[in-house]
């Protein structure tokens, strides 16, 4: 049953059998796997974080869209999106993607919370970043016109 389980991870572009190994860990049967890997926010970081060496994040992502379909992959992408933003960290990313449900729980905070008057301001005291980083972060899910 091992077997069948390290050869469903490896057919997997980017799992070599070691990481496949890595990965399955004392798990005996693929929906336990799947159970565990869905049971945290962020699936993806997860299995990044089982592995050494460690699996890169296009294969993780290849492995929960493989698994779990491609929905389970929304917050990775949108964690994604908010580190793209140039001044914005990762850790600030992941900060932000964990206290926002997805991109239009974070787009109804910039557009009203009571932080700031404007939605730089509000982007830059909910995210504690710079405001060239804030304006960029604006322009990311509001558009052009959240600078007006």
């Amino acid at each position: 049953m091992e077997n069948i389980l390290l050869n469903q991870l490896y057919c997997i572009k980017g799992v070599s059998p070691r990481i496949a190994q890595e990965l399955l860990g004392s798990h005996t049967n693929m929906h336990e796997f799947i159970t565990d890997m869905l049971s945290t926010r962020d699936s993806v970081q997860w299995l990044i974080a089982r592995c050494t060496p460690k699996l890169g994040r296009p294969a993780a992502l290849r492995v929960v869209e493989a698994l779990a379909g491609p929905s389970v992959l929304d917050y990775s992408r949108f964690r994604d999106r908010i580190d793209a933003v140039p001044g914005i960290s990762t850790a600030k990313a992941a900060d932000l993607a964990s206290r926002f449900r997805d991109a239009d729980e974070l787009c109804k905070a910039l557009r009203s919370d009571e932080s700031a008057p404007k939605p730089v301001g509000r982007a830059g005291a909910l995210a504690k970043v710079s405001r060239l980083a804030a304006r960029g972060l604006v322009i990311e899910f509001l558009g052009e016109e959240g600078l007006e």
